[in-house]
């Protein structure tokens, strides 16, 4: 588990589309594992619940060259 995490949307800016949707794979896969973990408490559930819900929203606009798009990618990698 690394000590310090740096997230960074703009370096998602201009990625391809594989790169984003892979990263897109990745968040949804996390967030859906929180939500289902035999470990989970209400407050883990609850936060992977918001998670996915703002996943929701933002996943079609990640490859956007626009301050859509530049939401979108810091949703992305906040929910994360």
């Amino acid at each position: 588990m690394p000590q310090v995490a740096i997230l960074d949307a703009d370096l998602l800016k201009g990625a391809p589309e594989k790169v984003l949707a892979t990263c897109g794979i990745n968040v949804f896969t996390h967030l859906f594992e929180a939500y289902l973990s035999s470990k989970d408490n209400l407050f883990t559930r609850q936060l992977a619940l918001c998670g996915l819900q703002q996943f929701v929203q933002a996943w079609p606009d990640p490859n956007r060259d626009d301050t859509q798009g530049d939401a979108a990618r810091e949703a992305m990698m906040m929910v994360l």
